[in-house]
């Protein structure tokens, strides 16, 4: 287990552990002139030394650490912009679309009748086969309990006894 696995648990386990943390984060959070993460926060060794010894952070340690670590923090907020911006674009296309179909108007039955229609979903399943009866019924019976134990359930089923 690494060192952030195990404070991770650790946090998950302790109620008071993660309320130190919160609140140290959420401190460190509010005064820093960049965008930060509790996760990235997490990774440094100053903050997660101050959250089990639950005293202030040494400062120039963690100075020295957000320093080392800016760049690949900087570059994660960035990719979490981008893929939030594209989101948000994939979604508005996707609402557009339904708009020009008129589908965000329509009723679930008439979705799905236009899915089916347009190929886009398959129709209904087949209806389950029928129980067998009489003379039929007697050789399916035959039949299942010739079969090993494990196979008999599904041979039932595609047979219509159950």
């Amino acid at each position: 287990m690494s060192n952030m696995e195990s404070f991770n648990a650790l946090l998950a386990a302790d109620k008071t552990m993660q309320r130190v943390f919160d609140t140290l984060t959420d401190r460190l959070i509010a005064e820093s002139k960049h965008p930060l993460t509790k996760a990235q926060l997490a990774g440094l060794v100053s903050v997660r030394l101050a959250t089990l010894v639950q005293t202030d952070i040494d400062a120039d340690q963690y100075a020295q650490e957000l320093s080392n670590n800016f760049e690949v923090f900087r570059r994660d907020n960035e990719e979490a912009e981008q893929i939030a911006d594209l989101m948000q674009a994939n979604i508005a296309k996707q609402e557009a679309a339904e708009a020009a179909l008129g589908l965000a108007d329509m009723d679930p039955a008439k979705r799905l009748a236009y899915g089916r229609e347009k190929g886009l979903i398959s129709a209904k399943a087949a209806p389950p086969p029928q129980a067998p009866t009489g003379e039929k019924l007697a050789q399916v019976l035959a039949e299942n309990a010739a079969l090993p134990r494990s196979m008999r359930i599904s041979h039932a089923r595609a047979n219509g006894l159950t």
